[in-house]
């Protein structure tokens, strides 16, 4: 599969395997997101060792040349060169060329706000997505295909961690209350056919490889996602895990023309970064600033 061209690796099977994820960085253009040098020496010469094996225990494994005790120089460690990196779901991807995955499996009116996700599988959740982007009625307009949509699809919940929180489930939940929104007959037609896109995109993906930890946590630990980042640290690494696998990783954009692929991944980017929950009584507070009363509507 085109997919697995792209410098990724393969999406483990096992639940133990999970957890391996690989030490990411990303060269990606963002305007919240830069990468910065770090210094080996601050980060890896003293008790350079017990770092190594910490870091491996969270699940990060460092890239080889920084594997060797004896093989770390002084100065400047410039990251900025190393690719981000995705796990490919190629037994899924196997799988999606024998007709498993169909929206068509999916019940529409199930997708309501009483829905009941721990009855369902994770299998029938991929489906789930996959008619909901369907349901939005704009992936005709962009030339997506189920073909695409549904690869993109895969490797997304491929590259979430199986964390207590912030996992698949997760993302598949955030991503029904947003379709949900947006679909609503009283906002859909405030909303451009980009915006709405955006919005479930961004939805699906904006916890991408979330180790499971705070912001905070990561600052305070010198954890090496802290390094690669501009703060926020993760709201940057799942905009980076986002625009590779739109990108890169898979075609599902490849259709859409260039000027509207950049403001659709500028509403995914805005999207995801309005996670950070650094900024969320701001954008709360903004938002009721500008909400007019339902009486002043002249609604009930």
């Amino acid at each position: 599969d085109g997919a697995a061209n792209n410098g990724s690796y393969s999406c483990p099977s096992s639940p133990e395997h999970a957890q391996e994820n690989r030490l990411r960085s990303a060269s990606m253009p963002g305007r919240s997101m830069s990468m910065r040098s770090i210094g080996r020496k601050s980060m890896f010469s003293e008790k350079r060792t017990n770092s190594i094996l910490m870091i491996r225990n969270e699940g990060y494994v460092l890239q080889p040349e920084f594997e060797q005790d004896n093989n770390i120089p002084e100065g400047p460690l410039d990251l900025s060169t190393k690719a981000t990196q995705v796990r490919v779901p190629t037994q899924d991807l196997n799988d999606m060329k024998t007709g498993k995955f169909q929206a068509s499996h999916v019940d529409l009116s199930e997708l309501t706000w009483d829905l009941d996700l721990f009855s369902k599988s994770s299998d029938w959740t991929v489906e789930a997505a996959l008619a909901m982007y369907k349901a939005t009625d704009v992936l005709e307009k962009f030339g997506i295909s189920e073909e695409k949509l549904l690869r993109f699809i895969l490797t997304v919940r491929c590259n979430y961690r199986d964390n207590a929180f912030h996992n698949w489930w997760h993302a598949f939940s955030v991503m029904h209350a947003a379709w949900m929104m947006v679909c609503d007959p009283s906002l859909r037609p405030l909303l451009s056919d980009i915006e709405v896109l955006g919005v479930v995109l961004a939805a699906l993906c904006h916890d991408l490889d979330h180790p499971g930890v705070n912001n905070d946590f990561l600052a305070k630990t010198n954890h090496p996602l802290a390094g690669l980042y501009d703060k926020p640290i993760l709201e940057n690494h799942h905009w980076a895990m986002t625009r590779k696998i739109l990108t890169e990783t898979t075609d599902v954009l490849d259709s859409v023309p260039k000027a509207e692929c950049a403001e659709l991944l500028d509403v995914v980017h805005m999207a995801i970064m309005a996670t950070d929950m650094g900024c969320h009584k701001a954008l709360c507070e903004n938002i009721a600033a500008k909400a007019v009363p339902a009486e002043e509507r002249g609604g009930g």
